[in-house]
C-alpha cells in the first residue's frame, strides 16, 4: 500500500507535507478523485479523496480513520553515535523499520562525532515508516552525554552490550518475559570504555553479550533490534 506523510488541518481534511504533495502530484501523477493513504506517525491513517492537488500542496476529504498502537513491547536503543555520517543515517533508517519505538544518541569516552542532523535524520525516518507501511514514527531524542543519560530514572529494564564471553548471550531471552519493555545501551566504535561499564552496572545495567565476534555499531544495533523486537 503505498503511504504518505500528512496531518490534519480541520475536521474533515488532511494535507500532505509538502515533499510528499510533489511526489504524489508530480511523479506519481494523481489527480482529483483518487484516494491515497497518509499517516502522521503518533498512530493515525487515513484514506482520503484528494479534492485539491498541484505541484506543491496535495489535500483530501477523510473518507476512513484508523488508530494503531504502538508496536509493543517497548524498545529503547540508547546508541553512541556513528563516527561516520552515511553509516548512522543507515542505521537510524533501518531501526525505523524495525518499529524501535525510541532512539537516544549518546556521547560517550570513544565518540568521535559529537552531533546528529536532526532534521535529516526526521526526513529519513518519515520515508522508512512509509516504506515499511507503519504509522508510527520512533521517538528520536536529542543528543546527551552517557553520564546525563544514566542520571534519568530508568522504568524498563537497562541493558548494556559488553564483549564480555562469560556473560550468556541468553541473557534477555532468561531474565525478561517477552512482553517487558527494554531499554539497551550500544556503544560507539570502539565501545563502552570500562569506567562507563561499571558506572552502567552501578545504575543497574546488566551486561549484555552479542556474540564472539568484534561488531561494528550498526551490527550490533541492528542485532540488538532483531533480538529485543522479535522475542
Amino acid at each position: 500500500m503505498e503511504l504518505f506523510f500528512g496531518h490534519p488541518i480541520s475536521t474533515t481534511h488532511i494535507a500532505l507535507e509538502e515533499s510528499d504533495a510533489r511526489h504524489c502530484a508530480a511523479v506519481l501523477r494523481h489527480k482529483a478523485g483518487d484516494n491515497i493513504w497518509c499517516s502522521d506517525g503518533k498512530g493515525n491513517k487515513w484514506k482520503i479523496e484528494i479534492d485539491a492537488i498541484n505541484k506543491n500542496k496535495v489535500e483530501g476529504l477523510i473518507i476512513e480513520h484508523r488508530v494503531f498502537e504502538r508496536i509493543q513491547p517497548f524498545v529503547h536503543l540508547v546508541i553512541g553515535i556513528a563516527k561516520h555520517q552515511d553509516r548512522w543515517e543507515w542505521l537510524i533508517e533501518k531501526l525505523t523499520e524495525f518499529g524501535i519505538n525510541r532512539i537516544t544518541p549518546i556521547i560517550t569516552r570513544h565518540t568521535e562525532r559529537k552531533n546528529i542532523n536532526e532534521e535529516r535524520l526526521r526526513k529519513i525516518m518519515v520515508a522508512a515508516m512509509k516504506q515499511s507501511n507503519q504509522a508510527w514514527l520512533p521517538q528520536l531524542d536529542a543528543v546527551t552525554t552517557f553520564e546525563q543519560f544514566l542520571q534519568h530514572p530508568h522504568h524498563a529494564p537497562l541493558l548494556i552490550a559488553h564483549n564480555d564471553e562469560s556473560i550468556s548471550k541468553s541473557l534477555v531471552q532468561h531474565a525478561w518475559p517477552s512482553d517487558a519493555d527494554t531499554c539497551a545501551l550500544i556503544g560507539p566504535e570502539g565501545g563502552f570504555s570500562n569506567e562507563e561499564i561499571e558506572l552502567a552496572l552501578k545504575h543497574g545495567a546488566k551486561a549484555w553479550w552479542l556474540g564472539e565476534t568484534r561488531l561494528r555499531l550498526e551490527t550490533a544495533a541492528i542485532g540488538a533490534a532483531a533480538i529485543l523486537r522479535n522475542r
